[in-house]
């Protein structure tokens, strides 16, 4: 017998004809930041963490962390900037607190617009948090 959430059982005779998720679920997250706290020019991360509906994190293969995407991808893409080590791959490297740039990513802000982090992982995952950094 199916139930609702909170273990609540439809009325007799009737089914349910979905099921509710309670976790999200997919191979592929799209972070998309439409704010600052305050900058004009620029929106950054330290780190983002996944955790699995286990509670454990979600550990990136080598692949997968190479795979990461931004758009805009860093600072790297405004004229005059190259070789600025604060890049999206940074946001997976497992230090996220601390205030080493190296372990940053740092890209353009344009308000209004979307500033994306893409993740494509190997398979599907039900999804219990994000921790932002």
């Amino acid at each position: 017998q199916a139930s609702l959430p909170g273990g609540v059982a439809p009325a007799a005779g009737l089914a349910l004809p979905f099921a509710l998720p309670v976790l999200p679920r997919g191979s592929q997250l799209t972070l998309d930041i439409r704010s600052t706290w305050g900058d004009p020019h620029y929106v950054g991360l330290a780190g983002l963490e996944i955790f699995a509906a286990s509670g454990e994190p979600v550990r990136l293969s080598p692949a997968e962390a190479a795979a990461v995407r931004a758009d805009p991808p860093d600072v790297n893409v405004l004229p005059g900037h190259s070789g600025d080590p604060r890049v999206v791959g940074n946001l997976f490297d497992g230090v996220n607190a601390g205030t080493d740039e190296t372990h940053m990513w740092l890209t353009p802000f344009t308000a209004g617009g979307h500033h994306t982090v893409e993740v494509t992982l190997d398979s599907p995952v039900a999804v219990a948090m994000v921790r932002v950094w």
